[in-house]
C-alpha cells in the first residue's frame, strides 16, 4: 500500500523550468529512494505565464511525513536558487478524508489509481428485478381514467421512488385535460398518432416518437385519430402511478374502458380530482 502526492511548482521564468528538467531533474530522481520515495512523472506547462512543474510520487504507507517533505524540497533547492520556485500546492488524497497535520495537505492510502468521485452504494438485496407481462399478468393494475386506460407496469415502490412507468390505451377524443406538474413526464408512442399541446403549440406525435414534457410546463396529450393510440408514460420521479389509484377506476384488462359516469357522477369525480391533485404535485388547467 502507497501513499500517493501531487506537487504543483511554479517557476517565475521558462528558462528556470527548462534549467530544472537538464540539471536538476536526474539528481531529484536519485534522491528520491534514499528517503523511500518513488516517483511517478513529472510534467510541464511551459506555455503559462509562469510555467508550472507538476510532480507525482509516492511513498510506502506509514512513513513519517517529514521524510517526503525533506525529499521533495532538497531536490529542488538548487532550482530555486538560480530560477526560483513557489510551491503553489501539495495535495494528498485521502479515503478517510481526515486532515494530515500538515496545512493544505491531506493523505490517503491506496493501492489503485486516484479517483475523485465517490464509490458506488452496495448493492441493495432488498430490491428484485420486476417484470410486467402485461397480457398475462392479472395482477398489474390497470386504472379507467377520463375515458382513457392505464396499466402501472413499474411502480414506483419497484423503484424507490425514482420513476414510474404506465402503459397507457386511449381512445380516439381521448386524453388527459390540460394540466401541468412538477416531475419530468416521457411518452414514448408505441401505436398510433396523438397530437401534444405544449405551452400552447400543438405536435403531431407518431409512432415511434418519444417526447419529454419539463417539469411544471403545461401540456395535453390528445388522441385525434380515428384509431385507439398506444403509448408509454414515464415520470420520474414518481408519484403519477399513485395519483391515478386514488382517483382511477379498476378495470378489466389493458383495453378495457372506464363506465361512463352521469352528470352527478362527473361533477363528483372532478371535485375529487381537483381536491386530490396538489397532493401528487399536479395542477388541473383550463389550457395547455
Amino acid at each position: 500500500m502507497r501513499t500517493f502526492e501531487l506537487r504543483v511548482y511554479k517557476l517565475r521564468t521558462k528558462e528556470a523550468l527548462d534549467f530544472y528538467m537538464e540539471q536538476i531533474y536526474p539528481r531529484h530522481l536519485s534522491s528520491f529512494p534514499l528517503f523511500g520515495i518513488e516517483a511517478h512523472g513529472f510534467w510541464t506547462a511551459k506555455e503559462d505565464v509562469e510555467p508550472r512543474l507538476f510532480v507525482l510520487a509516492s511513498y510506502a504507507a506509514g512513513e513519517e511525513p517529514i521524510n517526503r517533505r525533506v525529499a521533495i524540497k532538497a531536490a529542488l533547492a538548487y532550482s530555486t536558487a538560480r530560477g526560483g520556485t513557489t510551491a503553489l500546492a501539495a495535495v494528498l488524497y485521502s479515503s478517510t478524508g481526515e486532515q494530515d497535520a500538515i496545512p493544505n495537505q491531506r493523505r490517503t492510502t491506496m493501492d489503485e489509481p486516484i479517483s475523485h468521485y465517490p464509490p458506488l452504494a452496495a448493492d441493495d438485496l432488498s430490491r428484485n428485478l420486476t417484470l410486467a407481462q402485461i397480457n398475462e399478468d392479472a395482477s398489474l393494475p390497470h386504472i379507467g381514467l377520463v375515458g382513457d386506460t392505464y396499466t402501472i407496469t413499474v411502480t414506483g415502490a419497484e423503484t424507490a421512488g425514482r420513476f414510474c412507468v404506465l402503459d397507457m390505451h386511449i381512445p380516439p377524443g381521448g386524453g388527459p385535460p390540460p394540466h401541468r406538474h412538477d416531475f419530468e413526464e416521457t411518452f414514448i408512442l408505441l401505436e398510433g398518432e396523438m397530437e401534444a399541446t405544449f405551452r400552447g403549440k400543438k405536435t403531431i406525435v407518431k409512432a415511434g416518437d418519444t417526447i419529454n414534457i419539463p417539469a411544471n410546463a403545461p401540456h395535453r396529450i390528445h388522441n385525434i385519430s380515428s384509431n385507439a393510440t398506444r403509448l408509454l408514460c414515464i415520470c420520474s420521479p414518481a408519484g403519477l402511478d399513485e395519483f391515478f389509484k386514488e382517483v382511477g377506476t379498476p378495470v378489466a384488462t389493458r383495453t378495457t374502458l372506464p363506465p361512463k359516469l352521469d352528470e352527478a357522477q362527473q361533477a363528483a369525480f372532478i371535485k375529487k380530482v381537483m381536491a386530490v391533485a396538489p397532493k401528487y404535485r399536479t395542477e388541473i388547467l383550463k389550457e395547455a
